[in-house]
């Protein structure tokens, strides 16, 4: 397989489909066979097809798709997906798509070899129905989730937008399971000269205690938190919500007393 990269910098207007130019280390070829990168097209959130390329002097052009309402920019040399060389035995199928779904039906199949003429049935693509193969990777509990949180928008075109904004980085706003940081900076807290604070744990009643034995097994169990033996200590506190849940919180102001505060600018929040 050979890597197919874009011939030029380009930007796809929302809901627009282009054919681009693009080159790959293949001299020539009349039947190549186009695969289409899917993390890619997750990535940027367009669509290409699979296709069969004839390639002539190392480059060719293939279909991109923007589903979306936001300007896609494609740098040059981005990688779009690889090809890979045919064998002459390679037969192409072309389908009548007014023909009923019947298996018994093959009237309407024809076979037709790779330098035949354009295929007699054709249709056009509705650019703004492909959203849903770009969110095809996102797992359906997400969805359901993501579907919940913009319950609340009442403007179709915002709610629209979160929407795509969600299912494009759903692994970040996946709130189901913890997750981690891949930070690499160690924390730092300036304590000065001061001895280490241990504070000892609030008393609580049976049923939050085991939802903070439950809530601190499932942190051990993701990584996010380990035992640790160290002088320095601070309480849990449950901070009951308005959904009457508890928020899982550490009582750090003790330590906050001792602490140096950082003399950084902070940017419009």
């Amino acid at each position: 397989m050979f890597a197919v990269r874009a011939a030029s910098s380009i930007i796809l207007e929302p809901q627009c489909e282009r054919i681009i130019k693009v080159f790959m280390p293949v001299s020539i070829a009349k039947a190549a066979l186009f695969q289409p990168k899917k993390t890619f097209q997750e990535e940027k959130l367009v669509v290409m097809p699979h296709a069969l390329l004839s390639i002539e002097n190392y480059t060719s052009y293939i279909t991109i798709a923007n589903p979306t309402d936001k300007r896609c920019l494609i740098p040059y040399n981005t990688r779009l997906g690889v090809v890979s060389i045919q064998t002459a035995e390679l037969r192409c199928y072309g389908i009548n798509p007014e023909t009923s779904m019947n298996r018994d039906n093959t009237s309407d199949v024809m076979p037709r070899q790779l330098n035949d003429p354009e295929p007699q049935y054709m249709h056009q693509l509705n650019v703004g129905s492909c959203f849903s193969i770009s969110t095809a990777t996102i797992p359906q509990h997400l969805k359901d989730v993501f579907k919940q949180m913009v319950e609340h928008i009442e403007d179709q075109e915002e709610k629209h937008e979160v929407t795509t904004m969600l299912h494009k980085y759903y692994k970040i706003f996946d709130i189901t399971k913890l997750n981690i940081s891949n930070l690499k900076a160690p924390p730092m807290i300036n304590t000065g000269d001061n001895p280490p604070i241990s504070s000892r744990a609030y008393r609580t009643d049976q049923h939050r205690g085991q939802l903070i034995s439950r809530t601190v097994n499932k942190m051990v169990q993701a990584g996010q938190v380990k035992r640790s033996y160290s002088s320095w200590s601070s309480p849990v506190l449950l901070v009951k919500k308005k959904d009457d849940t508890f928020r899982f919180v550490i009582d750090y102001r003790r330590l906050n007393e001792i602490t140096a505060k950082d003399c950084y600018p902070l940017p419009d929040i």
